[in-house]
């Protein structure tokens, strides 16, 4: 009760209880007195949630946003906006807040929460950008009071509005204090900007006008989704089961105006170091390595087509602006291959991914960025949806396993911080992932996604000199590059 009470004084603003849901049922003092009723606020709790699964998202929007197979999310997610809804995507009021309380995620490689515009209607009907509208806030940028940053407790508000921050931090700072919790609060700011600094920025940038927030709980307003990403984690900890996950979360409004102040929008990406970038050597070895795979189909009979992927710089402003489909803007650099089809009828068809474990890469050559993870998914390319992920742990070692007796002109420590990964309908050979029907339909096509996430130097996501993006060979009796679809397909026979 005295607990409870620290925040309720000093005020005359009448208590709103929460309006009940169902709630993780994590126990904790500042929750339990959210839960009681914050004065001056009305208060609706909600819950996290892991990913629902590309069956649900792909009935929703026609796809599955590229999603990563290796990472779980986690996501809020409320009662007024559908416990169904794709990664949680909800209505928030621009003075409106979201509160999470409770422990960071387990031990692992990398975690971060991502705000982001994730449904918008555009002229042309509704997309999911899922773009980026805030700074991650990753395993390094976190507060909290612990010497790692791991199962740590925290509190996060996520608001438009500076004023929303201050209020909820006047009452949530002095309960902390009285309850013998550390003093650990972190901001989101969601750039809700309007008036002059909306104008200004449209000026700047020749936008369109498409990137002012849409508030508000009307049919029109943007859905916003708040997710996070955990990648190398133990999958059975308490952090993935919404029954036992360690944490509640809740909206949060003022029940008195609050003054109309406002965040900018932040630089995304923010500046990124390039001082790390790899020799041209590295590269050069790549190359060599991609050139053997080219070689050693030749040799056989077949013929092979080699491309590189193409890297994605996203903004998070233009992703927003124009209604593309980016991620996160902040911490992570992507880049993806062109498609292939293989048809399980075509002998010897295949394709091989040459790319850098770019994790390895400073052990082991002295180059590159320090980088939390790096990961390479395959994906259906009709759906967007993928069907396997590895981690650089489980890369490491197949370019080397691919070429045993060494590639030429290539060092050893660069061919050891390389992989060389084969898809084929029937494999013949080791570091080869057999593409079932089941898994892939003969009219699908596939292609790879590479993710780099999170220099340890700088806090950002690495500087795109920084990384070097991918090759993919792919052979059998004939390949045609078709550009409409952006796709390299094998074929029977020449077309």
């Amino acid at each position: 009760m005295l607990l409870l009470a620290a925040l309720s004084a000093c005020s005359d603003a009448p208590v709103v209880p929460v309006d009940a849901g169902p709630g993780s049922g994590w126990r904790h003092p500042l929750a339990d007195a959210l839960r009681a009723g914050l004065p001056g606020f009305e208060v609706r709790e909600g819950r996290v949630q892991p990913f629902p699964g590309c069956g649900s998202v792909i009935d929703d929007v026609g796809h599955c946003l590229g999603n990563n197979s290796a990472t779980p999310y986690m996501s809020i997610f409320f009662e007024e906006d559908g416990y169904d809804t794709p990664f949680g995507a909800l209505h928030l009021d621009a003075d409106e807040a979201v509160v999470f309380v409770g422990l960071t995620p387990p031990e692992s490689r990398y975690f971060s929460l991502q705000a982001a515009v994730h449904e918008r209607l555009y002229d042309d009907g509704w997309r999911t950008p899922v773009g980026s509208i805030a700074r991650s806030l990753n395993l390094l940028r976190i507060q909290h009071a612990g010497s790692e940053p791991f199962g740590q407790r925290t509190t996060l508000v996520a608001t438009g509005r500076p004023s929303t921050a201050d209020a909820l931090a006047g009452r949530i700072r002095p309960f902390l204090a009285s309850a013998g919790e550390p003093d650990v609060l972190d901001v989101i700011e969601l750039p809700m900007l309007t008036g002059p600094s909306y104008d200004a920025l449209v000026e700047a940038s020749g936008a369109d006008g498409h990137v002012l927030l849409r508030t508000g709980y009307s049919d029109d307003a943007d859905r916003f989704s708040f997710t996070w990403r955990i990648a190398g984690a133990d999958p059975d900890d308490a952090w993935f089961d919404p029954e036992r996950i360690p944490a509640a979360v809740f909206k949060v409004r003022p029940t008195v105006p609050q003054p109309l102040t406002e965040w900018e929008w932040p630089e995304l990406p923010p500046p990124r170091d390039p001082s790390r970038a790899p020799a041209p050597t590295v590269a050069a070895s790549l190359l060599l390595v991609a050139q053997a795979v080219v070689a050693e189909a030749e040799a056989d009979g077949r013929v092979a087509a080699r491309a590189r992927f193409d890297p994605a710089d996203f903004e998070g402003f233009r992703c927003v602006e124009r209604g593309l489909s980016c991620g996160n803007s902040d911490d992570a650099w992507y880049s993806a291959s062109p498609g292939v089809l293989l048809p399980s009828h075509v002998p010897g068809g295949g394709a091989t991914v040459i790319g850098v474990v770019h994790s390895a890469l400073p052990e082991l050559t002295g180059e590159g960025p320090r980088l939390a993870y790096d990961n390479l998914d395959i994906l259906d390319s009709s759906i967007r949806a993928s069907f396997g992920g590895w981690f650089d742990t489980d890369l490491l070692g197949s370019a080397r396993e691919r070429f045993p007796n060494g590639v030429p002109g290539v060092p050893d420590a660069h061919l050891d911080a390389f992989f060389a990964l084969e898809v084929a309908r029937t494999c013949d050979r080791p570091a080869c992932i057999e593409l079932a029907v089941e898994a892939l339909p003969e009219a699908h096509g596939f292609n790879f996604l590479e993710r780099a996430y999170l220099d340890l130097d700088s806090g950002t996501g690495p500087h795109p000199a920084a990384v070097l993006p991918s090759h993919i060979v792919a052979y059998g009796p004939a390949v045609e590059w078709r550009p409409a679809l952006g796709r390299l397909d094998i074929l029977p026979t020449a077309p």
